[in-house]
């Protein structure tokens, strides 16, 4: 019989990218630059996630997140250690199922591929559309998800135990200055100048932008999956025609513009849709 889980110490709350700009700042903050020890300490989110830690040293670079199975991992990861994400937070709140049914996936218990063949869903990059509330979901679909969880819960349960046994971070989770003391987490404002002048987070932003800046991760996520790489020669003509070349282009400009207020350095996109940063 399992034993019921301890409540966790809050670490930090926000956004995934948040969170996981917290957590590369703990890690940066007391693990030095090219140590031996930093790609063992890189380890278990690695192995939790299901990638490389070259991989995982990237995010912390570029604190963008990954997309799809690996993005659900993370989350999972980072909830487990006492983050409070809100994606996570916001499924919690009515949606109890939806959330539930992807930390099967989260933990390992199904593969992406395996609960979309549970809930009929024949391309399993929709399923995320689903959980993020992109796509409707049938009470038939939301039934058959309460039942795939409830089959395979204690094993769930085990696996969570398992994970926070196995995979915690071996550095604390807190941001440590030089001289030993609790720091905060700070955004760093890159200058022509040759140190980095450091802002407070403080600002919050308003419902709207919030709501706005969700709408462009999840349409950032399905291009990504590759939405309209292969259009044919039709449906691009369609596109052409149509009112809706002006709504691409307008939104591209104005994107491009919010793009150099926001970013001192520019993306370059590899041939694998992959993003480097390249300092100007």
């Amino acid at each position: 019989m399992l034993s019921p889980p301890k409540p966790k110490k809050e670490v930090f709350g926000g956004y995934v990218k948040n969170c996981l700009q917290h957590f590369a700042a703990c890690f940066n903050s007391q693990v030095e630059k090219g140590s031996k020890n930093a790609d063992k300490l890189r380890r278990p989110i690695a192995e939790f996630c299901g990638v490389e830690t070259k991989t995982v040293a990237r995010w912390f670079r570029s604190q963008i997140p990954p997309v799809g199975e690996v993005l659900v991992k993370l989350m999972c990861y980072l909830d487990m250690i006492g983050y409070r994400v809100m994606e996570l937070e916001k499924l919690g709140r009515g949606h109890m199922v939806r959330r539930n049914f992807m930390e099967l996936i989260g933990f390992g218990v199904l593969s992406s591929q395996k609960a979309a063949e549970i809930i009929s869903e024949t391309h399993p990059p929709n399923l995320y559309q689903v959980f993020w509330g992109m796509a409707g979901i049938s009470d038939q679909r939301e039934q058959i998800m309460w039942d795939t969880w409830k089959r395979y819960r204690e094993e769930l349960e085990q696996k969570k135990q398992e994970s926070l046994r196995l995979r915690r971070p071996r550095f604390r989770l807190r941001i440590i200055s030089k001289d030993g003391k609790i720091g905060q987490l700070m955004l760093i404002d890159k200058t022509t100048e040759p140190n980095f002048k450091k802002k407070m987070v403080s600002v919050e932003l308003s419902a709207r932008e919030k709501a706005a800046i969700n709408i462009m991760e999840g349409l950032l996520g399905l291009l990504r999956e590759g939405l309209f790489e292969n259009l044919s020669e039709g449906k691009l003509g369609v596109l052409k025609q149509s009112p809706t070349i002006k709504t691409i282009v307008c939104l591209s400009a104005r994107l491009s513009s919010l793009s150099l207020k926001l970013k001192p350095k520019s993306a370059i996109v590899d041939g694998g849709g992959a993003e480097k940063d390249h300092v100007q």
